[in-house]
Parts: structure tokens; C-alpha cells; sequence
């Protein structure tokens, strides 16, 4: 505590935190750390007190009754801090303290919301952008208390907000200019129904900061546009008369930044797209120019070579790709005619999160694209996992095609000289070979299988020969989403639920590969996995049932790790059924292995886990 180490601070920090959590603390150690964590909060590091202010507001919580007799005092004590110009640690720590109350102890704020509001306007027109943004953030907080107070105590809250915009607008520096969008900005998030008397004006002064020179106010006023849409669509789409609307004058503007400005491209992006969501019709004269914008960039994109940069960490693509998510959201069936020519483009961003979420958003409400982005997205898939495009297996055109010497888009690696395609695939196929195929990447393919609806398709040879294979893979995460994976697979498709035919040899292969999984993988969190996976699906049953499988199941009623002997045990117990002679008399010798552990043992973990098992085994027992 007395050492000058920011490690050792937030090392002291992480120890109060442990304590403070403990039930039987008498007076004298709530005192000693209430008074260790005002001294860590006034340290000069933001992290040391961020960490001690969230511990302290715990204790409110907690109602110690150390911290609540002395609260005033405590509250007043980060308000100073709050009006400390001379320290931006304290002040941050103030604003940070400020929100936490609200969120966990919002009664303490209302006496004090009118002074909190004062200071939090010196920050907001501070130099230090870091510290005009944690204002803001702390206002937001106060305002929704603000707005649940009586009338006298709004009007002297918000008239402090309203002399600092005037202010901040008439001085016309860029400190100014912020403080006025941001305070506009909470005001129209949090007071919307209030802000609807100044809704045309603050309209008026977003409109007229959005072509500022200085990127943080033409940020600022770019961001406040489509919060003013959410607010009122109506009157933001009404027509003006001898004038442009305001979604008008907003739209064609963010559209030319789009298609220009390179710099502030995605965050006109996700306005257009949040401002299609707000006003959904009334978006439809700006679809057309805004879907064009969104082509030509992705066409630049490819010319360029950018292809290579991960979607993930490429600002202009992520917001392009949850653009497109919402303007599918918002205008549904209508986007489609304007999909054919990005569809394809959206892929060439490679496999991503982002990829897929925007994905999974079109496919819902645009039922029409489910087949497109199916095949594509298959394809993609195959190829990271095993560098050749999708397509089921037929035996006899693979052997006259590789006497051919050529290889259609199929489930397996390539054997012949060349690929055969047609040019939609081939984006596929290149953004897929150029995406770095990591851990990650291969967990985020096998994630798609999963979550993606591939049921049209027949995969049994894809999982058979392709991607139970990973089951054996370098990585831990890599077996596990290989595990969900195919249980996913086999449990969503009807072909699987029969004991006979080519889903059933994927299943008994599955079964095997799981089992061996739970019993011998190096990783514990992977041998949970594949028994959790057995356990819960009954689909397996069949296959478990058989006396080779069950031999190394009953490895797992002995296993180190608790929570795997429980599952194991369930499914013991709800195979006892199937095939009784390879497993009653176990649960017999298992029983009684139990009651003389519980009777030896002289641990109380030991005893409950002993219990936990009996329960186990005593509910399994209903399928015997």
C-alpha cells in the first residue's frame, strides 16, 4: 500500500476486492479497507482507481455500515475531485465513481444531481478529448435520473446544460463545438420526449458541424444525426417546404462522404445504416445510391488488394457488412434487387465474425438470398478447412473427372491439375485462399457449420472424411468447436435419426471419435466437452449402446474430474437400458463404491460429491 508500483497498487486493488467479499468481517477491518481504498483511489493512475472506485461502490451494496453512515462525506469528497482542474486522475475517477453510483445506488445521487451536472460541465469543455468523452458518458447517467425527477429540479439541471451549449457554440472552438454535440447528443438519447421542442434546432446545428474541418466535431455531429432519426423519424423524413428534408440533406451528404472520404467512411456507413433502421420506407429514394457506394467501395477494395486485411480488424469493412445487416432489417425484400451485385463482393472480405453475423441477419429477412448465401458460404468453409470448394460426393462422376485430369467443387482435397468453377465461386475461392488459415479462423469455420442451417445439403461425407479429422488437431479450441460442430450437424438433420444407411456411419463414427475424445484427450475442458455432447443428445444412443463403446465409457465413472464422471454417469445410466449386461452390474459395483467412499471419507467436498454422484446414478435409474 505505501509502495510507489502502479503493479503493486492494482495488486492491493485485486487483494480488497477478494476481502471485501468476505461475510464475516467485524468493524475494525471494514475500516481498515474503507480506508485503504480511498487512499488506492486517490492514487495518480487511472487504472488503480477505477479498480478501487467499482470495490468501494460494491460496499455500498454490501450496506457496511462504515460506508453508508459516512456517505455524504464520500460523495462530497469525488465531487471536489470532480472540480479538481489541477488532476485529470481524480477527475476521471470522480466521473467514474459518479456512474457506478447511479447504476448501483441512484438514490445517493438525486440531492446532489445539480452540482454533479455543474462540474461535469467544466469537463465537457476541457482540452482533453479523453476527458470530454468520460464526461459525456457520466451525464448520460445523470440524465436518466434527472428526467425521473420533479419539475424544479429538471429545469435547474438542464439550464446548466443549455448555458453551456450556448456558450460552447458561441465561442466556436473545437472544445466548444464538442460540448455542444455532446451534450445534445445524452440529450436527445436519454430525454428524447423532452428534446422534441428543440428537436428542428439541434437538427439544424448537427447538419451545419457536419462538414467541420476538424475530424472530432464532424465525428460528433455525423453520430448525433442518426440519434435525432431514432427520436423522431416522422419529423426527421417530413418535407420542409422550400427546403430538402432533413433525412434528405442528411443522406445525399453521408452517401458523397462514403464514396469520398476515406477517413470518415464507416462511421457514414453505420449512419446511413442506423438511419434506414429509424426510418425504414421513408429510406427507400436513398437504397439505390447507398447500395451503389457500398459496391464500389468493395470493387475498390479488390482492385487495390486489401483483400488480404482481416474483416475483423478493417474498420471501413465492418461497418459495410453491418450497414448491409441493417438495411436488411430495416427494408427487408426490397434490398434484394440491389444484392446481386454485392452478395458476391461481401465475400471477398474473407470469413469473419462480422462476416457471419451480417450473414445470418440477410438470410432471415431475405429468404430469397438463403440458397446464395448457403452455397457460398459452404464453400468457404470447405476451403479453409480443407483448401477445396463444396460439393457432395458422386463416386462415379469424381472417377470420370479425375481420369479427365480435372476436379469439380466437391468435399475432397484436390487430386487433379486443375480446379473447374464458375466465376461466382472463384470469389469464393480466392478470398478464402488468402484468409490465413490460424486457430481462430478454423474455430470461426467450424462455428459456421454449426450455427449456419446446412440442412438442404448432404454433408455426411463432409463430416465423415473432413471434419471429424480435426478431432486430433494441435489446438484445444479447435477440438472443441469441432465437437459442437458435428453434434450440431447430425442432431439438425432428419438423415441422421435412423440406425441404418450413410447417416448412420457418420454417427457411429462420431460416437467413437467423442468417446475417445472424453477418455484420452490431453485437454480437460475438451474431455467435458465430448461428454457433455453425449449426454445431452439421445441421438447417440444407439451407437454408445454398443459393447465396445460402453467398455470405454465406464473408464470415465473413475475419472479425476468431477463433472465428467457426473455426465458420464447420466449416460451409463441411460444406456443401462439398451444393453443391461454390459452395464448394470457396474452401476452396481459403483454403487456400492460410492456409499463406502461417503462412509470413509472425512472431507465435506469429498462427502457432497459422493451425495451428487448417489443423485446422479439414483436418476438414472429411471431408464433401468
Amino acid at each position: 500500500m505505501t509502495s510507489n508500483s502502479v503493479q503493486d497498487w492494482l495488486e492491493s486493488t485485486a487483494i480488497l476486492s477478494s476481502l471485501v467479499d468476505i461475510d464475516m468481517l467485524d468493524d475494525t477491518q471494514q475500516i481498515r479497507i474503507v480506508t485503504q481504498l480511498k487512499l488506492l483511489m486517490g492514487r495518480p493512475n487511472l487504472a488503480v482507481g477505477r479498480e478501487a472506485a467499482s470495490i468501494f461502490v460494491r460496499l455500498v451494496g454490501k450496506k457496511w455500515p462504515i460506508v453508508l453512515n459516512s456517505m455524504d462525506t464520500n460523495i462530497n469528497l469525488s465531487l471536489d475531485w470532480l472540480g479538481n482542474l489541477d488532476s485529470k486522475t481524480r477527475r476521471m475517477t470522480a466521473m467514474f465513481i459518479v456512474e457506478e453510483l447511479k447504476r448501483n445506488a441512484p438514490t445517493l445521487l438525486y440531492s446532489h444531481l445539480p452540482r454533479v451536472i455543474s462540474l461535469l460541465c467544466l469537463s465537457l469543455v476541457d482540452r482533453e478529448i479523453e476527458l470530454r468523452l468520460a464526461a459525456a458518458s457520466a451525464l448520460g447517467e445523470c440524465l436518466l435520473l434527472v428526467f425521473q425527477q420533479d419539475q424544479p429540479i429538471q429545469e435547474e439541471s438542464l439550464s446548466v446544460l443549455f448555458e453551456t451549449q450556448q456558450r460552447g457554440y458561441r465561442l466556436a472552438s473545437v472544445e466548444g463545438l464538442h460540448a455542444t454535440l455532446l451534450i445534445s447528443h445524452e440529450l436527445v438519447l436519454h430525454g428524447c420526449a423532452y428534446m422534441q421542442a428543440r428537436f428542428a434546432q439541434t437538427c439544424e446545428l448537427a447538419l451545419g458541424l457536419m462538414r467541420h474541418h476538424n475530424p472530432t466535431i464532424r465525428t460528433a455531429a455525423i453520430s448525433l444525426l442518426p440519434k435525432l432519426a431514432i427520436c423522431n423519424p416522422q419529423a426527421f423524413a417530413q418535407p420542409v417546404i422550400d427546403g430538402e428534408a432533413v433525412i434528405a440533406r442528411t443522406c445525399n451528404y453521408l452517401v458523397r462522404l462514403a464514396a469520398t472520404g476515406e477517413h470518415d467512411r464507416p462511421i457514414a456507413l453505420l449512419s446511413l445504416g442506423s438511419i434506414a433502421l429509424a426510418c425504414e420506407a421513408n429510406f427507400m429514394p436513398y437504397l439505390e445510391p447507398t447500395t451503389r457506394a457500398i459496391r464500389d467501395i468493395l470493387v475498390q477494395r479488390v482492385l487495390a488488394g486489401d483483400s488480404t486485411v482481416s474483416s475483423d480488424e478493417d474498420g471501413t469493412v465492418r461497418a459495410i457488412l453491418q450497414t448491409i445487416a441493417w438495411l436488411a432489417t430495416a427494408l427487408g425484400p426490397a434490398l434484394v434487387q440491389y444484392m446481386s451485385g454485392i452478395l458476391d463482393l461481401m465475400f471477398t472480405t474473407g470469413l469473419s465474425v462480422v462476416l457471419c453475423q451480417s450473414l445470418k441477419v440477410i438470410q432471415k429477412e431475405i429468404g430469397q438470398l438463403l440458397p446464395a448465401i448457403r452455397g457460398r458460404l459452404l464453400d468457404m468453409v470447405s476451403i479453409i478447412l480443407l483448401d477445396a470448394p463444396f460439393r457432395p460426393a458422386h463416386p462415379s462422376l469424381d472417377r470420370l473427372e479425375q481420369s479427365m485430369g480435372t476436379v469439380s467443387l466437391h468435399h475432397g482435397p484436390p487430386t487433379g491439375k486443375h480446379i473447374s468453377s464458375n466465376d461466382t465461386t472463384s470469389h469464393v475461392v480466392t478470398a478464402a485462399r488468402r484468409t490465413p488459415v490460424t486457430s481462430e479462423v478454423l474455430v470461426l469455420a467450424l462455428n459456421t457449420l454449426s450455427s449456419f442451417d446446412f440442412s438442404e445439403e448432404n454433408l455426411s461425407e463432409f463430416v465423415r472424411l473432413n471434419i471429424l479429422q480435426y478431432l486430433v488437431h494441435a489446438d484445444a479450441a479447435v477440438r472443441k468447436e469441432t465437437i459442437y460442430a458435428v453434434s450440431k450437424i447430425v442432431h439438425s438433420d432428419p438423415v441422421y435419426a435412423t440406425p441404418v444407411g450413410a447417416g448412420a456411419e457418420v454417427i457411429s463414427q462420431a460416437v467413437l471419435s467423442f468417446i475417445t475424445a472424453a477418455v484420452a484427450d490431453r485437454d480437460t475442458d475438451v474431455r467435458l466437452t465430448a461428454i457433455m455432447v453425449l449426454n445431452c443428445n439421445s441421438l447417440f444412443d444407439f451407437h454408445m449402446g454398443k459393447a465396445q463403446n460402453i467398455q470405454k465409457l465406464s473408464l470415465l465413472l473413475n475419472d479425476e474430474i468431477f463433472d465428467i464422471r457426473v455426465n458420464a454417469l447420466a449416460v451409463a445410466g441411460r444406456l443401462a437400458k439398451k444393453n443391461p449386461a454390459c452395464l448394470l452390474p457396474t452401476l452396481r459395483r459403483m454403487v456400492t463404491q460410492l456409499l463406502t467412499e461417503f462412509e470413509l471419507s472425512h472431507g465435506g467436498s469429498e462427502r457432497e460429491e459422493c451425495i451428487q454422484l448417489l443423485i446422479a446414478l439414483a436418476q438414472a435409474a429411471e431408464h433401468w
